[in-house]
């Protein structure tokens, strides 16, 4: 609920919202060539309000910690540190798997410790419903 004051709105059942719960990559190629992952969202822009939007970077996604479900290699080797997604670029990388014969398999990414994603509101924020576009991106590394 808008207060007129600035807030932070916590994503988890702790504080009424719906807690983050994951995705899976699985890999099945065979050839053991990595690949990263991008995490990237839109702006939320108010359906209620058009052409009033939340100031950019207002999305903070949690540091994701990775499980391997049916994998013959290791899991990414890099996971990246909890970040705004809504930078207007071209995303965060949020894994990599950059070893040759790494990531071939299943993975199950979720929030490191349950970290929830945190929304940041503004005092200025008109009221309303906000939607934004959450995007994870998979891309193969060269051979």
């Amino acid at each position: 609920m808008l207060t007129g004051q600035r807030q932070v709105l916590i994503a988890d059942e702790e504080h009424g919202g719906t807690p983050f719960g994951g995705f899976s990559i699985t890999d099945s190629r065979g050839t053991g060539v990595g690949w990263y992952v991008t995490v990237s969202a839109t702006r939320f822009a108010n359906q209620t309000r058009p052409g009033e939007y939340l100031a950019s970077n207002s999305l903070t996604m949690p540091r994701l910690k990775v499980d391997s479900i049916d994998s013959s290699s290791t899991v990414p080797d890099t996971l990246g540190t909890a970040a705004t997604i809504d930078n207007g670029g071209a995303g965060v990388v949020v894994a990599t798997c950059a070893e040759r014969g790494q990531g071939m398999g299943t993975y199950r990414f979720t929030s490191a410790d349950g970290a929830p994603w945190e929304l940041v509101v503004r005092s200025e924020d008109y009221a309303g419903v906000y939607v934004a576009t959450v995007t994870i991106t998979v891309t193969t590394l060269a051979l």
